[in-house]
């Protein structure tokens, strides 16, 4: 007698990634009763891309009829494993895109704040107010003062770089959305470290990777076109380690699952962080000549100190301290300091004791051992 869950000699088996892979291609199968079946030719087929909100951009072919989407479908691309489409695509193109409720046309506001009494208006209308108001804005409180934030509900190439491209020939304020959205934290982090606001390899390098670590992005839920490399890494042995307070989809596919008490995953890292230091784990030679650790600082304002701050003619470019050459402007140094105090003499006088942000981090680091991130 064998037991319900084994499977007979022969039978054929199917992995995690296959099961995946399987219910993706059973969710593209339209239903008898769809137009997509060929009953309703298309008028033509444009290629383009799916443009939701979980940054995948995956390319796809529309077919249309009478400016009506029949269907989409994946489009070919010269890559494995980017011939995709999800559920979350399909109902974007099926439903965003002619839904009754989507705002078609610019409305102005024509009653009380808040009352939500509108009336439509031309686009011609549209554009005069604007460039009207904008003008007013700007020449009343400065250029400054108009400002514009973009996020990420469509991928489009007028919606993504037009307000920046508007506020660059007007002189206004472009502001980061990183700051107001919990799951950019790691791109504010990169960004006073590296000096751009993302950094990682291919998703399909994820097959090259011994040992991923995620904190709380569930991949398996949210991005479902790039769960398939994660599960790909998997199969080739690489060990999936999910942090999140959650039990999610891609928490249940992790061979670890790290539980830490919501809002304590900073502490986490920091924990981390200390460890790799003090066990000396971390690639020096990186940290020299991609990440500011040895820019120095500048005690009384805690700002990495610029050559403009130490020479009349200086410029904006951080200074670092060399061995044998002394005060250097970052670009120039052959092998900064990485850790160091230095006195030196600023443009208005004043002597100061700078160090590198790398022994200013490491105090910060050192309050977090082990035993305090695990409290």
């Amino acid at each position: 007698m064998r037991g319900g869950n084994e499977a007979s000699a022969g039978e054929p088996k199917l992995s995690g990634r296959g099961f995946f892979h399987l219910s993706l291609l059973l969710q593209m199968i339209p239903s008898q009763s769809s137009p997509i079946n060929g009953a309703i030719p298309p008028d033509r087929v444009v290629r383009t891309v799916c443009s939701p909100n979980c940054s995948g951009t995956c390319g796809i072919n529309v077919f249309v009829k009478d400016e009506q989407i029949l269907k989409i479908e994946p489009a070919a691309y010269p890559e494995p494993g980017f011939e995709r489409i999800c559920l979350k695509g399909v109902a974007m193109a099926m439903q965003r895109v002619n839904h009754p409720d989507r705002l078609r046309y610019p409305l102005k506001r024509v009653g009380p704040r808040g009352a939500g009494e509108w009336a439509r208006i031309s686009w011609d209308e549209a554009f005069e107010l604007l460039a009207r108001e904008l003008q007013r804005i700007g020449a009343e409180y400065a250029p400054q003062s108009n400002a514009w934030m973009t996020m990420s509900g469509n991928y489009g190439f007028k919606a993504s770089t037009s307000p920046d491209r508007i506020a660059n020939c007007l002189g206004g304020t472009v502001f980061t959305n990183g700051g107001m959205m919990g799951d950019l934290s790691c791109a504010m982090g990169f960004l006073p470290l590296l000096g751009v606001g993302t950094v990682c390899n291919d998703l399909a390098d994820f097959k090259h990777a011994r040992y991923i670590i995620n904190f709380g992005r569930n991949i398996a839920d949210t991005d479902h076109s790039e769960m398939r490399f994660l599960l790909d890494a998997m199969e080739g042995g690489a060990k999936f380690v999910m942090v999140d307070p959650r039990f999610s989809r891609s928490a249940a596919k992790a061979d670890e699952w790290i539980s830490p008490r919501p809002g304590t995953d900073a502490a986490l890292v920091l924990g981390m962080i200390n460890e790799i230091v003090e066990r000396g784990l971390y690639d020096e030679a990186y940290l020299r000549q991609h990440t500011n650790a040895c820019f120095l600082i500048d005690p009384r304002t805690q700002q990495l100190l610029r050559e403009r701050d130490v020479r009349g003619s200086g410029s904006d470019a951080y200074l670092v301290w060399e061995d044998g050459r002394g005060l250097v402007v970052s670009s120039e140094a052959e092998r900064a300091d990485l850790s160091g105090s230095h006195e030196i003499t600023l443009l208005d006088g004043a002597v100061i004791t700078a160090r590198t942000a790398w022994d200013v981090m490491r105090e910060g680091w050192a309050a977090y051992p082990p035993e305090r991130a695990a409290e």
